[in-house]
């Protein structure tokens, strides 16, 4: 049983009754090309400007919400760069978030997906790295909703 759904999947399902004469015909490297696109304009928006994008048809939404490190768990993370630099263990402080964190969020709220539990949305590396990299250097997690 496959449990991810990629691109190739999303042309599989891409309606075969169009013809190269019709407007909206998109070979497979164009079709993409677009997705690929779309999804990277898409994360710059939820990253830089905290937006949440509604998706009409499956009647969700994905957004980055915000929270505060709970007591207990702050400054308990090794920040093994510098622990290495400096021959002696360091941990990190957060200070660049206030002691928040950040994480993507798909909260769905119809009842339109036939077993909707068995999905979930999992960003890639490059998206939660990317999320890091503007939260430390643009401070962008004062534009998010606290969770």
């Amino acid at each position: 049983m496959k449990y991810s759904r990629t691109l190739s999947d999303a042309y599989k399902s891409f309606p075969n009754n169009v013809t190269e004469r019709d407007s909206y015909y998109a070979d497979y490297s164009t079709f993409v090309n677009i997705c690929k696109e779309f999804n990277k304009l898409l994360i710059q928006k939820l990253v830089k400007e905290g937006i949440k994008f509604k998706m009409p048809f499956l009647r969700s939404y994905l957004q980055i919400k915000k929270g505060l490190i709970p007591e207990h768990l702050r400054d308990r993370k090794i920040d093994f760069k510098k622990s290495k630099e400096l021959k002696k263990q360091v941990f990190h402080n957060n200070n660049h978030s206030s002691n928040e964190y950040a994480k993507y969020e798909w909260k769905r709220v119809g009842y339109n997906i036939k077993n909707r539990n068995f999905y979930k949305f999992t960003p890639t590396r490059g998206n939660k790295r990317y999320l890091a990299k503007e939260i430390k250097e643009n401070n962008t997690i004062i534009n998010y909703e606290t969770l």
